[in-house]
């Protein structure tokens, strides 16, 4: 796979290869899938767009050579409207430890962020569970579990400012200027798109919990609708220090969704959030908040 992106004078090309294959073991259900992949980053003036690391320098070179393995398991009895079954998925994601070849005693508060992140490194680990009840008819309650954590090799050079995650809304706004570094955005309804990340250094660590019940209007083939209620979830947190699954952003709301041929799944999502976006204690509750959903799945 090859692909470029050129945004006014930033540009991004990646390549990658890939291997996937259904395995026996456990059972039927498991596939593996493996890929090398090569991203090289062309930023200008990163200090004006916000990416960490590179403050007060006139561009930003960035290259990530990475090796990735996945595990998914799907069981569900149907695609677009499972009643039964679930979904499950494991990855890493992993980069050469270039910062351990370097001489002892290099200090990297010395160098500039060209020096430090020209050869991006990481280690990226993500986890997904979705799992699928009837309760009554053609009712179904979803639950779904997820989490993330982004690593680094040597505590000296830190964790790397690319491939963060960013929480808050739907998870549409990656595009553009805003996928130059490679951010991962975590839907959270109930809060506005990335609100719940304060800064352009995103979290390194993530979970996100969701309940869903789902009753549908029409199976019909050709424009399945059903409609949900739902709890969720989640934040985000700058280290295991801090770290803590039950200091959750909750929400609550309902919705619709519907399947339509040649465009995929659209929906619209009313929520409400609970707790403040922001960290400081003046921040208000985030309240009210419409979703638009397309070509995803919460």
């Amino acid at each position: 796979n090859f692909g470029t992106a050129v945004f006014s004078r930033n540009a991004i090309f990646n390549s990658s290869i890939d291997y996937g294959r259904r395995l026996k073991f456990p059972d039927d259900f498991f596939t593996s899938r493996t890929s090398i992949g090569y991203k090289y980053y062309d930023i200008v003036n990163p200090t004006a767009r916000g990416f960490r690391g590179f403050e007060g320098e006139p561009n930003a070179y960035v290259n990530i050579i990475t090796l990735r393995q996945s595990f998914d398991r799907s069981s569900v009895d149907a695609p677009i409207y499972p009643r039964s079954g679930s979904i499950m998925s494991l990855s890493v994601e992993a980069t050469p430890p270039y910062s351990l070849f370097d001489p002892e005693g290099t200090d990297y508060n010395e160098m500039s962020g060209q020096e430090k992140y020209n050869w991006l490194e990481y280690h990226k680990w993500r986890f997904t569970s979705n799992w699928f009840f009837r309760v009554w008819d053609n009712m179904v309650l979803s639950t779904r579990i997820e989490a993330g954590f982004l690593g680094g090799y040597n505590p000296a050079l830190g964790v790397s400012p690319f491939e963060r995650y960013f929480l808050g809304g739907s998870g549409l706004v990656g595009a553009g200027f805003a996928n130059l570094d490679g951010r991962e955005f975590i839907p959270l309804r109930g809060y506005e798109n990335n609100s719940l990340t304060n800064t352009n250094n995103g979290y390194p660590i993530f979970n996100r919990f969701v309940m869903e019940l789902r009753y549908p209007i029409s199976l019909n083939q050709s424009a399945p609708v059903w409609v949900l209620g739902f709890m969720e979830g989640g934040n985000g947190y700058g280290s295991f220090r801090n770290y803590n699954p039950f200091k959750l952003r909750r929400a609550a709301g309902a919705g619709v969704r519907v399947m339509l041929p040649m465009v995929g799944l659209l929906g619209l999502d009313w929520a409400y959030g609970f707790d403040q976006a922001g960290e400081t204690v003046n921040s208000p509750i985030s309240g009210s908040q419409f979703h638009f959903i397309l070509g995803q799945e919460f």
